[in-house]
C-alpha cells in the first residue's frame, strides 16, 4: 500500500516536478487485517526513514528504509495425518503445524485438511536513488533497492529520464524501467532433491522485468493531467511454494503444492487529473487498468480531496473502488481439482472487489516540522478488512 502524503494543495500539486527540498522523514505504520488470504496474528507495527538531500542545483539523493515483522497464518490444504516433528517447516526459522509442505504422496480422503498455516516473517527494505540534472534540466535518476525476507531476496535496479516538452515545464515525456532478480528459497516445497528430513533448502530464481512511458501536461493554471501506459514480464518460479491444491488423479487424491506459469506478461495504462477547485480545496483523480496473460482483468478508480483549512493545517479524503476477474487456473472451491498442469487456490487470483476509505491530516508544527496522520480502512466482498493507521512527522532543513 502506498499512500501519496502531500496535502498542501494548489501550486504543489499542479507541477508536474517536485521542487528541491532537504528534509528527513520518521514514519510507523500499524497494520490489521482480517483476512481469508492471510490472517494477522499480531498487529504489524512498520518504522521507516527517509532521507532527502539536494547537493547544489544538479543533484538530488533519496534514501529509505523500512521494517516489519509479521505474524499470520494462511488458508490451504494440509495432509492431517503429517508428522511435523522432521523440521520440514515453511520457514528456516520457525515451525508449522499443520505443514503445508505434506504433500506428494498419496491419502485418504479423510486426511484432507483445509484451514490456516501458522507463519512468522520478518522484513527489512530499503532503496537508494540519486537523480542527475542536466543543462536542459531534463532528468535521469538512477535507483537501487533490495528487500529481504526469510525466503525471499528481491534486489531491484532502475532507471528513469523525464524530458521536458518546453521551455516553461508544462509538459514532459518520461521513460522508467526496473529489473528484478529474485532469489526464491524453497523449504522443502515439493522439490525432488530437498531433504525433507532436515529441512534442507532449495534456491530457484524470479525476475521481473517493467517499463513505463508518461506524458504529463498543464491544462490551464488551474488543472493538470498525466497519461500512462506500462508493460512487465515474469519469468521463473512464480508459484507460491506455501499454498497446496488437492489433485483427484483417478479417485486417488494427493496433496500437492500449487502450480503457476513460469511466465506472466501483463500491460495497462493509467490516466491522472488534478484541479484546483479554489484556493482552499483540490481534487486527485486516477483510473488504472491491467490486464495479463492469466486472463486477470482489473479496474482501479480513486479520487481523492484535500482541504487547506489555513497555513498550517490541511486535511485529506480519499475513496479507492477496485475489481478484478479470476485468472485462467484459479479454482475457490475447497474441492478437489483434477489433473491439470496449473491450479491455484490463492484468493488473490480470484474474481474480487473492494473499497478503501482515506482520511487524513497534515499540521505544520513550525517552519521546519510537521507532522501527518493517516486512516485507511479496506473492505473486500469475501468478508475482508484491514484498516493501516500511519502517522508520521517531516524535518525540513
Amino acid at each position: 500500500m502506498q499512500i501519496k502524503l502531500s496535502l498542501s494543495v494548489a501550486t504543489l500539486l499542479f507541477s508536474s516536478y517536485l521542487y528541491a527540498e532537504d528534509y528527513v522523514t520518521t514514519q510507523f505504520m500499524f497494520y490489521d487485517e482480517d483476512h481469508e488470504v492471510t490472517n494477522i496474528i499480531s498487529p504489524i507495527i512498520a518504522p521507516s526513514l527517509e532521507v532527502n538531500l539536494d547537493f547544489g542545483t544538479d543533484y538530488t539523493f533519496n534514501g529509505k528504509i523500512t521494517v516489519d515483522a509479521v505474524s499470520g497464518a494462511s488458508p490451504t490444504f494440509y495432509d492431517k495425518s503429517f508428522d511435523t516433528s522432521s523440521g520440514a517447516s515453511p520457514y528456516r526459522y520457525s515451525t508449522s503445524t499443520p505443514s503445508p509442505f505434506a504433500r506428494g504422496e498419496e491419502v485418504g480422503e479423510e486426511e484432507i485438511g483445509y484451514g490456516l498455516i501458522n507463519y512468522a516473517e520478518t522484513r527489512v527494505f530499503g532503496s537508494a536513488a540519486l537523480t542527475k540534472r542536466l543543462e536542459n534540466r531534463d532528468e535521469m535518476t538512477f535507483g537501487l533497492s533490495y528487500s529481504n525476507e526469510h525466503d525471499y531476496h528481491i534486489p531491484e535496479a532502475s532507471f528513469s529520464y523525464l524530458h521536458w516538452l518546453d521551455s516553461g515545464k508544462n509538459s514532459s515525456l518520461e521513460g522508467s524501467v526496473a529489473v528484478q532478480r529474485a532469489d526464491v528459497l524453497l523449504w522443502c516445497s515439493g522439490n525432488p532433491e530437498c531433504d525433507s528430513s532436515s529441512g534442507a533448502s532449495a534456491v530457484t530464481h524470479q525476475n521481473i522485468y517493467n517499463a513505463q512511458l508518461t506524458y504529463a501536461f498543464t491544462i490551464d493554471r488551474d488543472s493538470y493531467a498525466k497519461l500512462s501506459v506500462f508493460g512487465s514480464n515474469e519469468n521463473g518460479y512464480l508459484t507460491n511454494q506455501y499454498l497446496n491444491v488437492v489433485r483427484n488423479k483417478e479417485g486417488r487424491f494427493y496433496i500437492e503444492n500449487e502450480k503457476r506459469p513460469d511466465l506472466r506478461t501483463a500491460y495497462g495504462a493509467k490516466i491522472h487529473y488534478a484541479k484546483a477547485l479554489d484556493r482552499q480545496w483540490t481534487l486527485h483523480t486516477n483510473y488504472r487498468y491491467y490486464r495479463d496473460d492469466w486472463e486477470l482483468d482489473s479496474h482501479a478508480i480513486e479520487g481523492e480531496l484535500y482541504y487547506a483549512y489555513n497555513d498550517k493545517l490541511s486535511f485529506e479524503g480519499g475513496l479507492r473502488y477496485y475489481t478484478q476477474s479470476s485468472a485462467e487456473f484459479y479454482h475457490g472451491q475447497n474441492d478437489y481439482f483434477t489433473t491439470q498442469k496449473y491450479a491455484s487456490t490463492d484468493l488473490r487470483l480470484g474474481e474480487l472487489s473492494s473499497m478503501n476509505y482515506l482520511l487524513g491530516v497534515d499540521y505544520k508544527n513550525s517552519t521546519k516540522f510537521s507532522s501527518y496522520l493517516i486512516l485507511d480502512y479496506y473492505r473486500q466482498d469475501k468478508d475482508t478488512q484491514a484498516i493501516a493507521v500511519i502517522a508520521g512527522q517531516k524535518y525540513s532543513f
